[in-house]
């Protein structure tokens, strides 16, 4: 097993390990040099699998960008990476909350919130979310 990465919290892993359902959705701000601490604890439990995806396929965190992890031996068979940008687009959103709307039951679904949060998140993505039935952790 590698390394645990310095980027990542012990809570933030105990927080991974606590989720429940199938799909994990973690909206995400443009990534910088580290992958914040969630996301470092989840690539740490998915043996790196994660960061080796994203150094393939151009996700960097851009509103609009969505990478898809289908992980069928694993605790959590899909991980959703939803690209926010700096700030919440509503739009952007609305049409990645509709996608993933299509990877099961909402009970099934868990949206992981971001940290850092892009500007606009906190007095809206909530709302949204518990509106569309959805089920959302905060670190």
């Amino acid at each position: 097993m590698e390394a645990w990465p310095a980027a990542a919290h012990r809570r933030a892993l105990s927080l991974i390990d606590g989720l429940t359902g199938r799909t994990i959705i973690l909206p995400l701000t443009p990534l910088g040099e580290n992958l914040p601490s969630l996301v470092a604890a989840l690539d740490w439990r998915l043996l790196g699998r994660l960061s080796r995806r994203l150094s393939t396929d151009r996700f960097a965190g851009h509103a609009g960008q969505r990478l898809l992890l289908l992980l069928p031996k694993e605790a959590w068979p899909a991980v959703v990476l939803l690209g926010t940008g700096t700030r919440l687009d509503p739009d952007d959103f609305s049409a990645g909350l509709k996608q993933v709307q299509g990877l099961g039951t909402p009970g099934d679904r868990v949206w992981v919130a971001p940290n850092p949060a892009p500007s606009g998140w906190q007095s809206a993505a909530p709302q949204w979310l518990q509106a569309a039935g959805e089920i959302m952790v905060a670190p």
